[in-house]
């Protein structure tokens, strides 16, 4: 069964590469400032100096963990899937 995790989790990434998600960043910035300015002036800029620090550091923390995760399955999933393959037979 984590064999077949572990492929799906690969293929997903290889279908879905953390470049693509990377390249959404901007647009999701933008997203957010327009939110933030149409809710209120006085909100608005309230908003924007507390959101948009704390939306561009998940967006960072996002995209560092799709990169990991980007290395750990190129370098390390096929390791451990034998490994996890071997687990099984035994």
């Amino acid at each position: 069964m984590e064999g077949a995790v572990v492929l799906l989790v690969y293929a997903l990434a290889l279908f879905y590469p953390p470049s693509r998600i990377a390249e959404n960043v901007p647009i999701l910035r933008i997203w957010l400032a327009n939110l933030v300015r149409r809710i209120s002036p006085f909100l608005g800029r309230f908003l924007r100096r507390i959101l948009m620090p704390v939306a561009s550091a998940v967006v960072r923390f996002g995209s560092t963990i799709s990169s990991c995760l980007k290395w750990f399955l190129t370098s390390m999933a096929v390791p451990l899937l034998l490994v996890v393959s071997c687990l099984y037979m035994v």
